[in-house]
């Protein structure tokens, strides 16, 4: 009687077998959980306070919601309201910069325009009505290289959304590194 020995090259995995793996439990509605948004152990819901502008630049409080909430709906992250949500997030935009620096060189004029908004943030748990961390201090930069020495109405409101695009991925980062 022949005795059967298993092949050590069975047990080595093939790429190809792993990807087919991966994408029949994918389409199944599996995933992986990185960069996907964690909140405290036991927290479930989120709420998102009003966000209080202290800076001089109208809507930027209306902008920074609407991109966090489609943010958090990315991640399906229940939102809920403040009352009923295990943990509530707010913000205070504290002020909004735009600088104009000259990178000039001999003839060739050259400018950068920074855009900065910074922000605090307050995580407050429902739970046990105490504070996770409060007012960290957060940014969200843009910066835009050009010749010209102004920008126009369209670019102005392309870097600004830029800035609050990094003020969100900021904020989803803070949210993911504290727990």
């Amino acid at each position: 009687m022949k005795q059967s020995t298993l092949n050590p090259r069975f047990l080595i995995v093939n790429p190809l077998w792993l990807l087919v793996f991966l994408l029949f439990f994918g389409g199944c509605g599996f995933q992986l959980n990185r960069n996907l948004i964690s909140l405290p152990a036991g927290a479930k819901t989120l709420a998102l306070a009003k966000v209080k502008n202290h800076s001089f630049t109208p809507s930027l409080d209306l902008t920074l919601t609407q991109q966090l909430n489609e943010a958090f709906s990315r991640q399906n992250l229940p939102l809920r309201a403040e009352s009923a949500a295990d943990v509530v997030l707010e913000i205070e935009i504290k002020g909004f910069s735009v600088n104009r620096v000259d990178l000039s060189l001999g003839r060739n004029d050259s400018f950068q325009y920074n855009y900065n908004i910074e922000a605090w943030l307050t995580l407050r748990d429902n739970r046990n009505k105490k504070n996770l961390f409060e007012k960290e201090s957060l940014s969200g930069r843009s910066n835009r290289q050009t010749t010209r020495t102004e920008l126009n109405d369209a670019e102005q409101a392309e870097d600004r959304a830029r800035a609050v695009e990094d003020l969100v991925k900021a904020i989803t980062t803070k949210l993911t590194q504290n727990f």
